[in-house]
């Protein structure tokens, strides 16, 4: 007698559970993450200058640490929006405020910017690795500045005299002979020899007048532009005449300067001298 359709069913029913039949169960695997290899990190990009180079691409250095720089005349440029001014005649240069030496030069090449190595270094704080300029994202900082950058950094009494010794005693000489006339001034204010205060320096009488704008008047003159530009190099530690303490037009005579002292630098109509 033929078996009935509820037996099949149910034989079937019991050979899927039971695994009756000889099938292999059919494993249950867990879904796995595909492992993507990670690239190594990238390191960011550094420009290495020698620092005795004739001048440095500032485009090139603003590019690797993320600076927009803008050409924006013969002798300007715009840097993170901030003015970048450059006064041929005097060597000089005024970012944002703030003025630095620059005698050897500022170039346009193209529409590529070129600054002498001191100042690409302190308007863009490139690190200085034994004879090299380092440009490193990692410690890249703008030059602060602003237009009370100084009234709000030093002294008044020295952003006063300072401008007024240096129009007085050289107003028709370089600008590396008004800086000079400052440097005198404030290494006199660091020596033993001399009084400790800018005002005491230019006006000592311990044994002779020292500066001859005191005795005629013309310390009183108002500065012009350069006299003012002078003092903020100095203040920003610009030095072209190392640690002179005393300069004359030898002109009107030289003798005890010549024979005391030791001649150091000449700077237009003026010799400067340390003590021997």
């Amino acid at each position: 007698m033929a078996p009935s359709k509820g037996l099949v069913a149910a034989l079937l029913l019991c050979l899927m559970l039971s695994g009756c039949g000889g099938a292999e169960p059919i494993p249950t695997v867990e879904p796995t993450a595909t492992a993507v290899p990670t690239p190594a990190p990238t390191e960011e990009p550094r420009l290495e200058y020698a620092a005795d180079s004739a001048m440095l691409p500032m485009h090139e250095i603003c590019a690797a640490l993320g600076y927009e720089l803008e050409l924006t005349g013969e002798n300007s440029a715009l840097l993170e929006g901030r003015g970048l001014e450059y006064i041929p005649a005097d060597g000089t240069l005024c970012f944002d405020g703030r003025w630095l030496y620059a005698p050897m030069g500022f170039a346009i090449r193209g529409d590529e910017l070129w600054l002498e190595p001191e100042a690409a270094r302190k308007i863009l704080n490139l690190r200085v690795d034994g004879g090299s300029l380092v440009a490193d994202p990692e410690s890249a900082e703008l030059l602060p500045g602003g237009e009370d950058y100084y009234e709000l950094n030093f002294d008044m009494d020295m952003l006063y005299w300072l401008p007024q010794i240096i129009h007085a005693e050289a107003y028709q000489q370089p600008m590396a002979g008004l800086i000079g006339v400052g440097n005198v001034v404030m290494n006199r204010m660091e020596s033993e020899k001399f009084p400790n205060s800018i005002t005491n320096v230019i006006f000592d009488r311990e044994h002779v007048i020292q500066f001859e704008p005191v005795q005629n008047g013309s310390i009183k003159a108002q500065p012009d532009e350069r006299a003012y530009v002078a003092a903020y190099l100095c203040l920003e530690g610009c030095n072209t005449v190392g640690d002179s303490l005393f300069f004359v037009n030898p002109a009107y005579g030289s003798y005890w300067f010549d024979t005391e002292l030791e001649l150091t630098y000449v700077i237009g109509d003026h010799n400067f001298y340390r003590y021997k």
